[in-house]
């Protein structure tokens, strides 16, 4: 069995262009471990490495591309290395290093052969979107609510003022006013539980659909930012910005490609992984 205090090391397979970039530029960087799961560990940076409270999550291959991540080849369960919340870490070109409180290095990963991905949403045709509509809206119904749930009472439906201020939303990207959007928006920030909250995901989603067609609201959601730390989760103002800028998971351009593609077989299954 692995030892707790053994150092382990894992090889980076992909790392996202925006963040390679920063670390090439800003050189050796401080950071501390802000929160550690099973299959990932969030790392809050100092210095100008990220903008002030944004994350980088360091996660295996198979949780796809992501905004702010290193994946690294193979399976590891991080609680059982012994890794917690405030460890220091060490972050240069080359590799990134976890070390425990007597300084001893607990988690290398290495960065020399990771490939870089790009996370910004790939333009895409919104033809065939009206006749597929009814049939995408269906899917995500039965997978979030079940066949006989009303939508409208669970879920971000269910909270006070959420369909409305939807709505507001929806109509300022109609009229293209990225600033009323942006106010509509605003409340949503935070709303409900969970490590993302169900309003940042509505919001996140329509970032992603807007920036996939080119829409001109695109982008909206970053005047609605300002202090997004203040009233949410570190990971979701994380996801949020990038979201503002038009940078998402892997999983969520798979989503938007299978929505707006030519392949109706690839549609459940999309909608599925990104639920």
């Amino acid at each position: 069995m692995q030892s707790a205090s053994a150092t382990r090391t894992f090889v980076a397979t992909r790392i996202s262009d925006s963040l390679s970039a920063r670390i090439a530029r800003d050189g050796h960087r401080s950071a501390r471990v802000h929160s550690v799961f099973r299959s990932a560990i969030n790392l809050t940076t100092a210095g100008n490495l990220t903008t002030a409270g944004e994350l980088v999550t360091i996660a295996p291959d198979d949780a796809g591309g992501l905004p702010n991540g290193i994946l690294f080849a193979g399976v590891a369960d991080f609680r059982a290395l012994g890794l917690r919340a405030g460890m220091p870490v060490e972050i240069d070109g080359a590799t990134v290093r976890i070390l425990d409180a007597g300084l001893v290095i607990r988690l290398v990963i290495r960065l020399a052969d990771a490939r870089p991905w790009s996370a910004r949403m790939p333009a895409a045709d919104g033809r065939r979107w009206p006749a597929r509509s009814t049939a995408v809206h269906a899917l995500a119904h039965r997978d979030a609510h079940g066949t006989d749930a009303d939508a409208a009472t669970v879920g971000l439906l269910a909270m006070p003022m959420a369909r409305e201020r939807l709505d507001e939303v929806s109509r300022a990207v109609v009229r293209a006013d990225r600033r009323a959007a942006a106010a509509a928006a605003r409340p949503l920030v935070g709303m409900g539980p969970g490590l993302t909250p169900s309003g940042d995901d509505a919001l996140a989603g329509m970032e992603a659909a807007l920036h996939a067609l080119g829409h001109p609201a695109a982008g909206f959601l970053a005047v609605a930012l300002d202090d997004v730390v203040e009233r949410t989760t570190a990971v979701s103002a994380t996801l949020l910005r990038h979201a503002a800028r038009g940078e998402f998971a892997e999983r969520i351009h798979r989503l938007l490609a299978a929505l707006l593609g030519n392949d109706d077989a690839a549609l459940p299954g999309a909608v599925e992984r990104a639920a």
